[in-house]
């Protein structure tokens, strides 16, 4: 919440607004269980790793506290690729994959092998 709240400049009706405008995306993600597989968010004719040479969301490990490092170098994201590969409205499919699954379980990983590194 912290982080819409900021995005708004602390303004509680405007974040409001925000997060009810947003509950609609959510509960379409997970009418979908958050797209399970990379196939199922991209629609399942596309591949990830031609998608990811279009969109560069690349995951560099952890923070100390087991944090996933996410770097989204914007310069290098190409439309026009992106609309070769796959339909644009696959991209926030595809965050919900990356976000509730591939993070998830980067993390979980991460936790059973060195629980001391969270916080």
């Amino acid at each position: 919440i912290c982080r819409y709240l900021r995005a708004r400049k602390f303004n509680l009706k405007d974040t409001q607004e925000l997060v009810e405008s947003l509950a609609d995306v959510w509960k379409e993600g997970q009418k979908h269980g958050f797209y399970p597989t990379a196939a199922e968010a991209l629609g399942g004719e596309s591949h990830e790793s031609a998608f990811l040479t279009q969109f560069p969301l690349i995951m560099n490990g952890l923070t100390r506290n087991g944090c996933p490092l996410l770097y989204f170098p914007v310069k290098y994201m190409s439309i026009e690729g992106i609309e070769c590969v796959c339909p644009m409205d696959t991209i926030s499919k595809y965050m919900w994959h990356f976000a509730a699954h591939k993070c998830t379980n980067i993390v979980a990983k991460a936790k059973e092998e060195d629980p001391s590194r969270f916080v």
